[in-house]
Formats: structure tokens, sequence, C-alpha cells
């Protein structure tokens, strides 16, 4: 890192978001079928860190994250790790902090 170079800590939610396209918005009580579904990120610190880390910020995240076995909480930390062009999957000292953390049923995690 060049001297004088900032790091932003994005601190907060990142989550897992699931965008379905309906081709009306259904009324009260009645149901739309979806034409398309997109599984992205989501979460006010994970898209910040994300969209960053995309601008060329130095950044990184800080925030919790679901049990080992939530595959959602998976999800949102492998595109954490590559959004922030971390390695991905981790080191072994990482994978052991990793999985040290995960043994917790609600886990922060700093990248």
């Amino acid at each position: 890192m060049a001297s004088g170079t900032k790091t932003i800590l994005c601190a907060g939610g990142a989550v897992q978001d699931i965008v379905m396209r309906v081709e009306t918005f259904p009324q009260a009580g009645t149901k739309a079928q979806a034409s398309d579904v997109v599984t992205t990120t989501g979460g006010q610190s994970g898209n910040a860190a994300i969209t960053l880390a995309h601008l060329g910020a130095n950044v990184r995240y800080a925030g919790p994250l679901g049990a080992e076995d939530d595959a959602a909480a998976s999800y949102v930390c492998a595109a954490l790790m590559r959004g922030l062009r971390l390695p991905w999957p981790p080191s072994n000292a990482r994978a052991s902090a990793a999985r040290a953390a995960r043994r917790r049923e609600r886990r922060w995690k700093i990248f």
C-alpha cells in the first residue's frame, strides 16, 4: 500500500438478495408468476464495499454473517471476497480462522 493511502472499512450488513421479475405488481391477496430470478449480494455495507473496491478504493468489510451451514452466508462471503479482490478460496491461515469463526452460530467476518 502506498504511503498515505487510506483504507475504508465498511461495517454492517451484507445479505443475499433474491430479485424476481414480474409483469405486473400483484394486488393484495393475489399471486404473480415470476419471469426471471436473480440472486445477488445486498445490504448497505456489503454493496458499498464492493462498489468502492470496483472504483479503485482500498476497502475492507466487517459484519455479521450466518452460521457455517447457511448457504446464503456462504454465497455472500464468497461474493465479498471476489468483489474486494481478495483470494478465494481463503489461504490455509484464513481458512483456519474462518472455520474457528464459523463455530459460533452467528459470526462476524472481517475481510
